[in-house]
This record gives C-alpha cells, sequence and structure tokens, in this order.
C-alpha cells in the first residue's frame, strides 16, 4: 500500500463533509463551517477529487477565483491549504531511530534510502521484508524494525519518539494501532513515559484518541 493517502482517490465531497467530525486544532475549526455550499463552490469550477483541490490550491494565482464567493475567504483557503498538507505529513530521517544500528543506517545511506518513506517505499517495492533485506544488505530483524517504525509514522501526529513507543507497547502497525482501544493505550502509554522519561508531563487522552482515529481512517482507505 501507498505511504499516503492517495488523493486521486479521495472525493471532494468525502473530505469536505469528513472535515466536520474529524478532531481539528482550534485554528483550524473555521474548515468545519458552510460546508455544503463551499462543496458547491469548488464543484462549479470542476474540482472533483482531493487531488484537484490540493492542485488548485497551490496555485495562488487560482485564489481569486474562489474568493469571488461568499464562503471563501483568504483565510479559509490559508488554512485549507494547510489542512490538506498536514494529510500527506513530512517523512522522517531513518537516523532518528536511536535504538538501529549505525552499521544499517550507513548501508541504507549509501542505497539512498534516508528517511521512512524510502524505507516502507523500497521494502513495499519488493513486497517482501527478508526479499528487501538480501537486496540491502541489512538484517532482517533491523530492516523490520524500521518497516514497523515507518509504517507507524504514516499516521499523522506520529513521529520516529511516538512510533518507538508504540513498538515497545507491541504495536507495530497501522493496523494494529488502529484497532487499540484508546483508554487502555492512554494508560499504557503514560506508565512508559513515566518509567522512561521520554517526555516531561503526561500525554492526554484525547491526543491518544485522535492519533487511533487517524490510524483507523488510514487503514480503512487501503482496504
Amino acid at each position: 500500500m501507498p505511504y499516503y493517502l492517495d488523493f486521486k482517490q479521495l472525493s471532494l465531497e468525502t473530505f469536505m463533509r469528513k472535515l466536520v467530525t474529524d478532531y481539528l486544532p482550534p485554528s483550524r475549526l473555521i474548515l468545519k463551517g458552510d460546508i455544503e455550499k463551499r462543496i458547491i463552490c469548488f464543484k462549479t469550477l470542476g474540482i472533483e477529487t482531493v487531488e484537484e483541490l490540493h492542485f488548485y490550491l497551490k496555485k495562488k494565482s487560482n485564489w481569486h477565483k474562489l474568493q469571488s464567493f461568499e464562503t471563501i475567504t483568504e483565510e479559509y483557503l490559508t488554512i485549507l491549504l494547510r489542512e490538506l498538507n498536514s494529510l500527506h505529513p513530512k517523512s522522517h530521517k531513518l537516523t532518528e531511530f536511536e535504538d538501529i544500528s549505525e552499521e544499517t543506517l550507513n548501508i541504507l545511506n549509501q542505497k539512498g534510502i534516508k528517511s521512512t518513506q524510502h524505507l516502507y517505499e523500497a521494502v513495499e517495492k519488493l513486497s517482501d521484508v527478508k526479499a528487501a533485506s538480501l537486496f540491502l544488505g541489512v538484517s532482517d530483524d533491523e530492516l523490520l524494525q524500521l518497516f514497523q517504525y515507518s509504517d507507524l509514522c504514516r499516521v499523522k501526529w506520529v513521529g520516529p519518539t511516538f512510533a518507538q513507543m508504540l513498538y515497545q507497547l507491541e504495536i507495530k502497525s497501522v493496523m494494529e494501532l488502529s484497532g487499540s482501544n484508546a483508554e487502555e493505550l492512554h494508560q499504557r502509554i503514560n506508565q512508559l513515559n513515566q518509567e522512561k522519561k521520554i517526555y516531561k508531563g503526561q500525554i492526554s487522552l484525547r491526543d491518544i484518541q485522535i492519533v487511533v482515529q487517524v490510524a483507523e481512517e488510514l487503514f480503512r482507505a487501503f482496504r
């Protein structure tokens, strides 16, 4: 499956209506209003998919056409583009995973595999971790571990540190994260954090609920 959500396959209506139920930080709550009217505005310009919407918004010269509609402002477009960009979160450097040997990281680096996206796509292309480890010349165990980290990092809000925490709790894939009980995971994460002092303070239940929700949506998108 692809590292990122395929914007071609995500309809404008599905995305816009999903904004109503999704968690959004306070700075993005403007996206929840006037959904039906805004869908009509975008469709008037021939926009049917999220890919088309993203492409259209990346050209600021297009914005004046949209701003002619009553419900669409420059502030709204700025925040909408920010939200779209966040659906394809920046991949992470493999060197951010502290428990992977320097030898393995150096070998992968020499082969141009430097990020979670590179690693994930390299293994997916060969369809098998063992085949990929033979091809790349690194150990099965470390490559599998890196692949699992990379899979978890496909989830918006999950970075290397949090991915490693999930891994220690035997949650090693988007599928496993999507099936987690948020309340139970919240307790386990904070217990691990308290024992190892990874983050300052506690991680909120709301944060864990959001991560599980995003994992569920990502998992369903590729079933």
